[in-house]
């Protein structure tokens, strides 16, 4: 991940070091705060970011489409970065638990590939609500894209990205991951998040440090 496009969580205050508990009472030493406005700076280099990702620039005729409400400006900025290169060539928004949604029937023919797009999939009910409600239209997403990935494990030992595959078989890919941010933070901070990590980070999280990637 290019320095700059990791700097951007850091400039505009998304990454904040300092102990928050969970509602499962769990304590970790930072979170991630997901943007609340619609920052053109921001989103522009979050959607430069996700079209960096292997799994989104494979994609040659993407369709789309955000989570309301806050995975839309993201998912709007990755339309206008993709269009530009001509890779989007379809935007909608879908509304979980509406019962109206202004989603056009997929075409038979339709080449195009769904991505789903949301700020945050912490443990995945709304991504399993939305699969099943865009299916209904002949909608087949084949990933889901968030802005950040922890890379630690729930009280069930599964990863956000584990228990996506397990509940709705979409691939869960993240524009950043916490490895990419660890070479930026100082020695304390990164002590403490190592620290938590050693308790529940995931596996392969633990093979990336065991391999000497920190710094």
């Amino acid at each position: 991940m290019a320095s700059q496009q990791v700097s951007s969580l850091f400039r505009y205050g998304l990454y904040q070091f300092g102990e928050v508990v969970f509602k499962n009472g769990r304590a970790t030493p930072y979170t991630v705060r997901l943007p609340k406005s619609s920052e053109k700076e921001l989103f522009q280099s979050l959607a430069g970011a996700a079209w960096s990702l292997d799994q989104v620039a494979r994609i040659k005729n993407v369709h789309c489409m955000g989570i309301a409400k806050s995975g839309v400006p993201l998912a709007e900025a990755l339309y206008e970065y993709g269009r530009a290169s001509r890779k989007c060539t379809k935007f909608s928004v879908v509304t979980p638990h509406a019962l109206e949604q202004g989603l056009d029937p997929a075409a038979d023919d339709d080449e195009m590939t769904t991505i789903l797009i949301d700020n945050a999939v912490t443990t995945g009910k709304t991504v399993k609500t939305v699969l099943d409600m865009v299916r209904r239209f002949g909608y087949r997403p084949e990933i889901v894209v968030r802005i950040f990935d922890r890379e630690d494990i729930g009280e069930d030992g599964l990863s956000t990205v584990e228990r996506i595959w397990r509940d709705t078989g979409l691939d869960l890919v993240s524009i950043f991951r916490l490895r990419d941010i660890l070479p930026s933070l100082s020695s304390m901070e990164r002590e403490a998040v190592l620290s938590y990590q050693s308790k529940y980070g995931t596996a392969s999280f633990k093979k990336w440090i065991g391999d000497d990637h920190v710094l």
